[in-house]
Order: C-alpha cells, then structure tokens, then sequence
C-alpha cells in the first residue's frame, strides 16, 4: 500500500499486488487499517508536519500490527563542510519551509523521543551522510546529485513560498543555490 496527498506521484501502470490511495498525513488514516501492516515508510514527509509531528507518528503508530516496525527517514539538517556550498544553501532552503510550517530544525534529532512518546519500543536511529551533487566521488551520480538538489529546491522554495510569508529570505536561499550548484 503507497499513499501520498498527490495522486500524480502514483504509477500509471499498477505492479500486481499494489495499491495507492491518497493519504494526507494530516487526517485520520483509515479505520480498518489500524493494527494491519507488520511495516510502515515514511520518508520526508514529517517536514511538512509543523508542529503535529507527535500526532502524526502516533498515528502511524497505530497502523502497525504487535511486533511491526516503524521506518522514519527524515533530513538531520547538518552538514559538514565538504558537501560545499550548494548543499549548505540547499539546507538553509530547508530550513525557510521549516521555519514556514513551524517544523523543529532538529526534527531529525527528535525522531528518537516521538517514536518512544508514541508508545514503540526498540527504537534505534541511524544517521547515513551522503555526498550529494559535486562532491560526489562518482561523476554519474554528481550530475544526478546537481540535477535532483536543484528541482528539490526550487520544488522547495515554491512550495514554502506559495502560502506563507517567508517568501523573500527562501527566493534569496534558492538564488544563491542555483549560482553554486556546480561547485
């Protein structure tokens, strides 16, 4: 089962034994589906929680059967310096539609004690540091990396800017991004 608030985001051609349904994170997941996935994904979606992401986990919780595990990857937002200029601006892009939303810059960090405050157990956090773009060692995935970064800040910046008004300080973010990308 995939969800997403956006329908076009689901394949035309359905896999067999696959089902997606719109889902905003937001409203009650339906009735029947409580108890009844041994497995629950959630990837980047918190950000977009403001500040209900308690709320939103313990309702993912509640999709999960006794014994189920609970997978939530969300960005820690911190970068070392070597990830050059053009992920630092991306990161101040997803720091402006954090701001935006009323989302903790340190959602990331947090993750640890939602999951313990929604009732799981054996909550274990992982954080994987990726070169993303130019600092990437294999030039395929740099140009993947430049190309996918960009289109996720200008994404960003749109969607950030497009009902709230942090909109200059996340346009001046995106203008500086795209000027370094190729750094």
């Amino acid at each position: 089962m995939g969800t997403d608030i956006d329908p076009s985001n689901f394949p035309d051609n359905l896999p067999a034994g696959q089902m997606y349904q719109v889902q905003d994170i937001h409203k009650p997941w339906p009735v029947e589906w409580k108890d009844s996935f041994d497995f629950v994904h959630q990837r980047l979606g918190l950000a977009g929680a403001g500040p209900s992401a308690q709320q939103i986990v313990n309702n993912l919780a509640a999709l999960v059967k006794p014994g189920g595990w609970i997978q939530l990857i969300e960005a820690t937002n911190n970068l070392p310096e070597e990830n050059g200029p053009a992920m630092h601006n991306f990161v101040t892009v997803m720091k402006s539609v954090f701001m935006t939303f009323g989302t903790s810059l340190k959602l990331g960090d947090e993750l640890p004690d939602i999951l313990k405050a929604a009732g799981l157990e054996d909550v274990q956090d992982r954080i994987v540091s990726t070169k993303l773009g130019a600092t990437n060692p294999n030039a395929h995935l740099a140009k993947q990396g430049i190309y996918s970064t960009t289109v996720g800040a200008n994404g960003l910046a749109k969607f950030g800017s497009s009902e709230y008004s942090h909109r200059q300080s996340t346009a001046h973010s995106v203008e500086r991004f795209d000027r370094s990308a190729l750094t």
